[in-house]
């Protein structure tokens, strides 16, 4: 849920009727982000065990402003119990954190991954693993482990600076063949 969304009032609303009638766990990244932030209500109506990929602004924008990357740390520890959701916080090191508190720190990925739809190939490839019946907080520790190998493979391929998103999503495959 998110990508390409849009964050206008209806789009709100309709986040909002979502939440309360599917009440089933969900990925929420990009313009749903956007529209919790609008509505930070919306917090308390995500349902239990979803997983959101905020990366550190949009996380700043849901959860307050952290001073430095321990706090933000120590805060979505916090919030990922409060709210019973997975966050996976994109960063150089994404994170992985989950409501019981413990916290995976991705060894996978690198420079090539801070390019425009990075992200949504992340979400893609989360809800792709959570497709085939794994459990969410499993996805989220699969997939951004998937997604940073892919990123590097496009690296190795192209060059930090010139990867872009299809690179990335080119990648999967060979990926998961190599695992």
């Amino acid at each position: 849920l998110g990508p390409g969304l849009g964050v206008q009032d209806r789009t709100v609303l309709a986040i909002d009727s979502l939440f309360k009638r599917y009440k089933r766990p969900c990925i929420i990244d990009a313009d749903a982000i956007n529209c919790i932030k609008i509505n930070p209500m919306l917090l308390s109506c995500i349902p239990p065990m979803s997983v959101i990929t905020p990366h550190q602004n949009e996380f700043d924008g849901l959860f307050g402003e952290q001073t430095s990357d321990e706090s933000r740390l120590c805060k979505a520890i916090s919030m990922a119990k409060r709210y019973k959701i997975i966050i996976v916080l994109k960063g150089r090191y994404t994170m992985v954190i989950r409501p019981d508190e413990k916290v995976y720190i991705n060894s996978s990925g690198g420079p090539a991954l801070a390019t425009p739809g990075s992200g949504d190939v992340l979400t893609g490839i989360i809800g792709g693993l959570a497709a085939q019946g794994y459990e969410l907080e499993l996805c989220a520790a699969m997939g951004v482990f998937i997604h940073g190998m892919a990123g590097d493979y496009a690296d190795k391929a192209y060059g930090s600076y010139s990867v872009i998103a299809s690179d990335i999503v080119d990648n999967v495959g060979p990926v998961i063949r190599d695992i």
